[in-house]
């Protein structure tokens, strides 16, 4: 095999592969190629377009997601439960870091004239316990109920009222109006008056004690709360 022999099958397979990226890229079917692959995938709900003025439900979405998924959950505990990283002096750097430090005359000393011998300070480690934290962000309500403490009480009160009653010639009936100073349900109403005059009928002629015949007579009453009583005579 000479040079020209090895350009001619190099070149023939450049020719036989050209071309061949270009095409893939142009019939790449996300489907047969990605597993779980869709045009529509359940994030597009985020994406807003280019003048969108906020992430829509990402936020509060992510939050929930990370307080109650799994991932979320696994991640919490994982730096709720890691135990605190504890610095031991016997790790290599610090061993190394000690060695330095003893052989520090042997290493730069009188190294040149600015070179001088001082006495130093050793070092002096202490422990230290760490605790990391990374920051989460959740989103809590709170729900109020208001109670109504209100009770309902009772109370029975009696009253005691003066009517002035006025007789109408043209009715022939007394008349007068009784006034309750307050709301509520009436359980129950006496009436008690003075002797009143009622109109004259013939039975009740004869001055004097009075005869049965009148008592029968008479056919007056009075009407309260719309009530009708019998009026007695006496």
């Amino acid at each position: 095999a000479d040079s020209g022999s090895d350009y001619k099958a190099g070149s023939d397979f450049a020719k036989q592969v050209q071309g061949n990226g270009l095409n893939s890229l142009k019939n790449f079917s996300g489907e047969q190629n990605l597993p779980g692959y869709t045009d529509s995938p359940d994030q597009t709900k985020y994406y807003g377009g280019v003048t969108a003025s906020g992430d829509s439900s990402l936020k509060s979405d992510s939050a929930l997601e990370f307080s109650q998924g799994d991932t979320g959950k696994a991640i919490t505990e994982s730096f709720t439960n890691r135990p605190p990283d504890q610095i031991s002096q016997d790790a290599p750097f610090i061993q190394a870091a000690k060695d330095t430090e003893s052989r520090a005359d042997s290493i730069v000393g009188d190294t040149g004239q600015s070179c001088t011998a001082q006495v130093v300070n050793r070092s002096e480690f202490t422990n230290h316990t760490c605790e990391r934290d990374l920051q989460v962000e959740n989103f809590c309500t709170r729900e109020a109920t208001l109670k109504d403490n209100a009770t309902t009480q009772k109370v029975n009160r009696t009253y005691q009222q003066v009517v002035t009653l006025n007789y109408a010639r043209n009715t022939r009936q007394w008349s007068g109006n009784l006034t309750i100073p307050t709301n509520g349900r009436l359980l129950n109403a006496s009436v008690d008056g003075e002797p009143l005059v009622i109109p004259w009928i013939e039975e009740c002629d004869s001055e004097g004690k009075v005869r049965d015949s009148c008592k029968s007579a008479v056919s007056e009453s009075l009407t309260l709360f719309e009530r009708t009583f019998p009026i007695d005579v006496i």
